[in-house]
């Protein structure tokens, strides 16, 4: 450390000796500072009155780059960054004077060094007044912060490059402190708030707990009002917790959502509840009964020579009598009973509180007589009478089909009893119903007696005609009864409980027939399997998919598990563990005949399916039915947008395949892409590749 001497006076020449200094500036001697200095640290200058360096220590001429002997007596401002000398960074030392009469000053400045090799030094300079031997000095200490003004100018840029981002996000965007006051909104989220910028910053948001997923109203652009999806997760802003919230406005998915729900569930030319919504409140009603103790009365109805006035009048004129009919039907009937379109010219009602079968009779006499009234059809008053048939719950049956099929046995014999009749069931309907416990009898056997065998279906690429994947259906050909269908025989072995066994038996044969191909030399597609409610019901089935797939030492990929919208709400708690368990062995998972029931988009949000296939009952009349059509689009449309892929079903003419391009479904499965074959009589195809039925 060196010190000039000339420039300080000594110890006898202090004109302040003695001078009370509680509340003035600090006293030094020459031997005091030079102690002081040698030992600090941090770089340190001292400064005269004239602004000029008098003196500085080691770590000053590490920091700066230069010897003392080359500043000695220089003018400190040539020392600053070009740019902070044209600015005067540095204050006039004007208070030196007051530190001389004793009056402590000090300030904090930040500003640019140059270095003896050019370079620029960001640095922290603390200035102090002292009194050296009674005379005012300036002494600097001068820290190193260019990491500091790195790391600043790094975040500032973050946060700009943040704001910029997410200004053009069409998502709205909010930032909120830790009390949940708004600290930052993007245009979107002004828009949705339908409130300025200013006015929102500093407002009570509220504080999310954990990862926030919720749903707000709020106020669309055009100023009608609409919902948001809201989520938030943890962050940082300007160097503080915060979260950071997103909104999405949801409300044409919301409209769509339902928008499809009704379709799925109403008829679209009476706008009444289809057979499915009819079922779903009938199996509501009967367990409601249970507690009641109340009936339940289901009365079918068919318009008898509906088919003759079609014939006459045309179709147009049949929409017209099936729109008027459903009118007049469900005016007979109180707003809490639901009236249903189960198909065709075939109606049901279902009437709760019932308390005995006379009370269910004079309902149908009286319906029947409404009904019953003129028709205005084509300029024409035409007379139509109705057939009723009903059944009681729990007298008739203790199970939703079965109802059904006694009120239609019912109706049955409604009709052949000539028009206008109505009739309450009985068992002597249900004779022809024998060669229904035979079969179940049957049915029980057939694995064991090796009855049962699969068939593929193809499932191909709609944009190229390719294969992509095959589905395994179960046969059945009973010695007794030839080929049985599969909507006749697994409601048997589910209703018996040997469906676990058949089902468990189904997966080894996928996985076996795979390995088959796999030796062969062919090239693999994934391979679904269609899972019964009751077998998903059984909490073991995962694992027994994960033992299966590690036996037949077959990549997990090649196995998909098919489930409706039944499967997963028979039991939705254990439903959501299973399908999580199986998503987690990475095998496939498909929402099968989407589109039949009520729950299934919001089943489809909250759980990891990647593959949704659109019932044959839609795809069917997309080519001559717009509504179907334009549900079929808007099905592809919403799949699409919650990341997951689309299979159309019953898929069988070019002109369907065309449409199913325009509206970008993924993949189709139908007899246009291949009937169902024996897995020799599919090698070929996979070693091809190329359906040649719809290339």
């Amino acid at each position: 450390m060196r010190i000039n001497t000339e420039n300080i006076p000594g110890k006898g020449n202090r004109p302040n000796a003695g001078r009370n200094t509680g509340r003035f500036a600090e006293t030094l001697d020459r031997a005091t500072l030079e102690s002081l200095l040698s030992s600090a640290r941090d770089a340190i200058i001292l400064i005269d009155e004239r602004e000029q360096i008098l003196s500085w220590n080691q770590a000053a001429e590490q920091l700066f780059g230069y010897g003392f002997n080359d500043v000695a007596g220089k003018d400190i401002h040539t020392l600053l960054a070009p740019a902070d000398q044209q600015a005067g960074a540095l204050p006039d030392i004007r208070w030196l004077d007051t530190a001389a009469e004793g009056i402590a000053s000090s300030q904090l400045l930040e500003l640019g060094i140059l270095r003896s090799d050019g370079s620029i030094l960001h640095v922290e300079l603390a200035l102090s007044s002292v009194q050296v031997s009674g005379h005012g000095f300036a002494l600097g200490i001068v820290r190193d912060i260019s990491e500091r003004k790195q790391l600043e100018q790094a975040l500032a840029r973050t946060q700009q490059n943040f704001i910029s981002v997410v200004e053009l996000n069409r998502a709205g965007i909010i930032v909120l402190d830790r009390q949940g006051k708004i600290c930052f909104v993007n245009q979107a989220a002004e828009t949705l708030l339908d409130r300025g910028r200013d006015e929102l910053l500093g407002l009570p948001f509220g504080t999310p707990a954990g990862d926030l997923r919720s749903e707000m109203a709020v106020r669309r652009k055009d100023g009608s009002r609409g919902t948001a999806e809201m989520s938030a997760t943890e962050t940082e802003w300007e160097g503080q917790p915060a979260y950071l919230v997103m909104l999405h406005d949801v409300t044409e998915l919301k409209q769509a959502e339902a928008n499809a729900r009704f379709l799925a569930l109403h008829d679209m030319l009476t706008g009444l509840p289809n057979r499915r919504l009819f079922q779903e409140r009938l199996e509501q009603a009967m367990t409601r009964s249970r507690r009641s103790g109340d009936r339940v009365a289901l009365l079918f109805l068919d318009l008898n020579r509906f088919k003759a006035i079609n014939d006459s009048f045309g179709h147009n004129a049949g929409d017209t009598l099936l729109c008027d009919f459903s009118r007049r039907l469900t005016d007979c009937f109180r707003a809490s009973d639901t009236v249903a379109r189960l198909g065709g010219d075939e109606f049901a009602a279902l009437i709760e509180g019932v308390r005995n079968v006379q009370d269910v009779h004079v309902v149908a006499t009286k319906l029947d007589a409404c009904l019953s009234e003129p028709y205005r059809i084509c300029d024409s008053d035409l007379r139509v009478s109705t057939s009723i048939g009903v059944a009681l719950f729990p007298d008739d049956a203790e199970d939703v089909d079965t109802l059904l099929r006694r009120s239609d046995a019912a109706m049955y014999a409604a009709k052949q009893g000539g028009s206008g009749h109505i009739r309450l069931f009985t068992r002597s309907m249900e004779q022809a119903d024998g060669s229904i416990l035979r079969l179940e009898q049957e049915v029980r056997g057939a694995l064991e007696r090796g009855e049962l065998r699969l068939v593929y279906q193809p499932i191909g690429c709609v944009a190229e005609a390719v294969l992509v994947g095959m589905e395994a259906l179960l046969r059945w050909r009973s010695p007794v009864f030839g080929e049985v269908t599969p909507d006749q025989f697994i409601p048997l072995l589910e209703s018996s409980g040997d469906i676990n066994a058949v089902g468990a038996w189904v997966v080894e044969q996928v996985c076996a027939q795979l390995c088959c191909w796999r030796d062969a030399g062919l090239e693999l597609v994934p391979i679904a399997v269609n899972v019964s409610a009751v077998q998903f019901s059984d909490g073991r089935f995962p694992e027994f998919v994960r033992q299966t797939l590690k036996r037949f030492a077959l990549p997990s990929r090649l196995l998909v598990v098919e489930l409706t919208e039944t499967a997963v709400v028979r039991d939705e708690t254990a439903g959501t563990v299973a399908i999580q368990e199986l998503a987690q062995i990475s095998v496939g998972l498909h929402m099968d005949d989407f589109g039949t029931g009520w729950s299934s988009l919001g089943l489809l949000r909250k759980l990891p399916f990647d593959t949704v296939k659109i019932d044959r009952s839609f795809v069917a009349d997309i080519v001559d039915d717009q509504a179907d059509a334009l549900l079929v689009a808007g099905i592809v449309s919403m799949v699409h947008s919650l990341g997951m892929s689309v299979v159309a079903e019953g898929v069988e003419t070019e002109t369907q395949l065309s449409l199913l391009q325009n509206y970008g479904c993924d993949q189709g499965q139908g007899w246009l892409f291949g009937r169902p074959a024996d897995p020799l009589q599919l090698e070929p195809l996979l070693r091809e590749r190329k359906l040649l039925a719809c290339g």
